[in-house]
């Protein structure tokens, strides 16, 4: 997070094997680029392809940069519904570019922290269901440890489990480089 309206992220799969370092980098919502190791090449991502599945995974490129950016949509947000110990949060779209019209996040009131993301079709059916679950404090901040997406219509399931976290570890700008994706080891 570079400010408050500039956020970088990285995204490297490391397993299975045959996905290995297939490295996703965000810095903002029109500049992504993915690598491919059996390419040995960095590509920017078109505007067109953020809605195809991310790495033969549930994923898209869209779901993934949305999940870093559900603070973004707070000024948007309604409660949609609510009980004793959730809130759920529903933000609705108007851009026919993206295949969703709404999204609904699920607050947990003890945490206020997000549970699941239930993103909605244009006809309003549950489209996409990702789970976000094993909330670890690491250094003042809460951590997922597992991402869960299920695809309703192809009843796909892809996890997302994170091994290792590190942060504040003093990153520039380069580091989020295009560059920086296709070295085997991330240097920072």
């Amino acid at each position: 997070k570079e400010d408050e309206n500039t956020r970088y992220t990285i995204i490297r799969f490391l397993s299975p094997l045959y996905k290995k370092n297939i490295t996703l980098l965000s810095k903002g919502p029109e500049e992504t680029y993915m690598y491919m190791p059996v390419l040995k090449t960095v590509k920017k991502m078109e505007a067109s392809s953020k809605n195809e599945k991310f790495a033969d995974s549930d994923f898209t490129y869209e779901e993934l940069s949305l999940l870093y950016k559900i603070s973004d949509f707070a000024e948007k947000a309604i409660i949609y519904d609510q009980d004793d110990e959730k809130y759920i949060i529903e933000v609705d779209q108007e851009d026919k570019d993206i295949p969703y019209s709404s999204v609904r996040i699920e607050i947990l009131k003890a945490t206020m922290l997000p549970e699941e993301v239930t993103f909605y079709n244009w006809r309003n059916k549950a489209s996409k269901v990702i789970g976000i679950s094993d909330y670890e404090e690491i250094d003042g901040k809460m951590i997922p440890w597992t991402i869960t997406a299920y695809d309703c219509k192809t009843e796909g399931k892809t996890t997302l489990n994170f091994k290792e976290v590190e942060l504040d570890i003093g990153m520039d700008s380069e580091f989020f480089s295009p560059k920086n994706i296709s070295r085997p080891h991330l240097k920072y």
